[in-house]
């Protein structure tokens, strides 16, 4: 405080002990100060007070400064009375407003009071001391993080008895307070404990699998035969997660579109396939099979046998159909379907028409022309026969001249030419190169121009390079 203060210590017995360092080895400690200043200047007076054993011999001005002769001054069973011949006997100043010592009893016993918290009773001896009954300490300590529903929480209930020293142990019950359809189990029922002493136990909580998220509160509660005064509750916030995400596993969305119309035996339709995951969000990606299905005869390729889709995902593919050249006219069915290695809640398919149209008859006095190739799969450096057969008004169109012209993928194109025999049969070859910049994987187109005389006719077909 500031010079103008003033604080004034009256009444105190100070016995000095060595302080904690001198329990290590080859170190003496030191003293505890009997007062110590520090950033004051407030004006300090002291008057009944006893120094005794303290660093530096401190010794105020009207002070006691020698052995105050305490019953027992070892820190283990201090007793602060003062023993016959006591120098603090009847020497502490009047404090009218101070009529009982420590242990509540008469103050003073003699001529005047003794220095320090204990008055030594007329007659000599250690005074009885009284019980007085106080509050216990009670808490409940334990994770407030957030579980799983169903999970077991062990909270820790410490007690402390703060009855004063006189008083004898007490038995103190205990009891928990846990939402209605919970458990709680406490590790001990009871808690014996002496005036000062702690114990603790346990407080097992388990909530039930249906609870729902959210914040519940759990309790503890004590009691004993004194009374109300011994009546204490602690409690602590039980915290319920929202449950995990689960995977629930759906049936693909899947179809497969293509064109309606009707096309010429040998012709390539493509159609499409369009697949979504529908699986829930904290599912996996799934990896989807693709697969087609097509008449005897015919081939059908797909742009990918696979789709790797997030759940929601969608993806698509395309299928290339070609008919046989000759297939009859007719309406036919092509499929598609899809898997995955979850099983059965994968599997969907869907179908598609491929209509052949009726080869329609030329006009007469016309010519009709009929297209095809040997294979409709080819690889790098095989050969590919083109052959087209020519009738006029329904007879072979012996003499005819036929120009094939070969497509790549890439738009490039060769020219062939050939003159069709007295079967109208005119037949051209063509190698494709060993080298895939030459000759790239994908579908080819032949088209073929035959002309007799004024009358020309045209055809087309395709074939795939793999």
């Amino acid at each position: 405080g500031s010079s103008s203060s003033t604080l004034s210590i009256q009444n105190n017995v100070l016995v000095g002990q060595v302080d904690w360092r001198g329990n290590a080895t080859g170190n003496p400690g030191e003293l505890a100060c009997g007062h110590y200043a520090y950033n004051s200047s407030a004006v300090l007076s002291y008057s009944g007070n006893a120094f005794w054993n303290v660093k530096s011999g401190q010794c105020p001005s009207g002070s006691v400064c020698s052995d105050p002769r305490l019953t027992r001054t070892a820190m283990a069973d201090f007793d602060a009375t003062p023993l016959e011949g006591s120098p603090l006997v009847d020497k502490a100043p009047y404090l009218s407003a101070i009529t009982n010592d420590f242990f509540k009893n008469p103050r003073p016993s003699g001529a005047a009071a003794d220095i320090g918290a204990v008055e030594r009773q007329s007659g000599g001896g250690t005074p009885t001391p009284s019980c007085s009954r106080n509050a216990p300490s009670l808490a409940l300590g334990g994770s407030t993080a957030a579980v799983a529903a169903g999970s077991t929480v062990s909270y820790t209930v410490t007690l402390s008895n703060q009855d004063s020293s006189a008083c004898a142990s007490t038995t103190f019950n205990l009891a928990r307070s846990v939402p209605s359809g919970w458990t709680g189990t406490l590790g001990k029922s009871t808690l014996t404990l002496a005036p000062g002493a702690s114990a603790s136990t346990t407080l097992s909580v388990v909530s039930p699998a249906s609870a729902t998220q959210g914040g519940y509160g759990v309790g503890v509660g004590i009691g004993s035969a004194n009374g109300s005064i011994h009546t204490r509750n602690a409690s602590t916030t039980y915290n319920v997660a929202a449950p995990a995400a689960t995977c629930t596993r759906a049936a693909p969305s899947f179809s497969l579109s293509g064109p309606s119309g009707g096309v010429a035996a040998g012709s390539t339709v493509r159609y499409t396939l369009n697949v979504t995951n529908r699986d829930s969000s904290a599912c996996t990606s799934t990896s989807f099979n693709l697969a087609r299905s097509v008449p005897g005869g015919w081939t059908g390729t797909l742009s990918k046998s696979t789709a790797t889709l997030a759940p929601g995902a969608s993806t698509s593919a395309t299928l290339d159909v070609t008919s046989a050249a000759t297939a009859g006219a007719g309406t036919y069915s092509i499929g598609a379907g899809t898997g995955s290695p979850v099983g059965g809640i994968h599997t969907a398919n869907a179908s598609a028409s491929y209509a052949v149209q009726a080869p329609q008859p030329p006009p007469a006095g016309e010519l009709e022309q009929s297209l095809s190739t040997d294979k409709g799969t080819y690889r790098r450096g095989d050969t590919v026969r083109m052959t087209s057969r020519v009738l006029l008004d329904g007879q072979a169109a012996g003499g005819a001249n036929v120009s094939f012209v070969v497509t790549n993928p890439y738009g490039a194109s060769e020219t062939y030419t050939a003159t069709a025999n007295a079967n109208g049969q005119a037949t051209a070859s063509g190698t494709l190169s060993r080298w895939w910049w030459w000759a790239p994987s994908g579908t080819y187109t032949v088209r073929a121009t035959a002309s007799r005389g004024s009358v020309s006719t045209t055809d087309e077909t395709t074939f795939q390079v793999r």
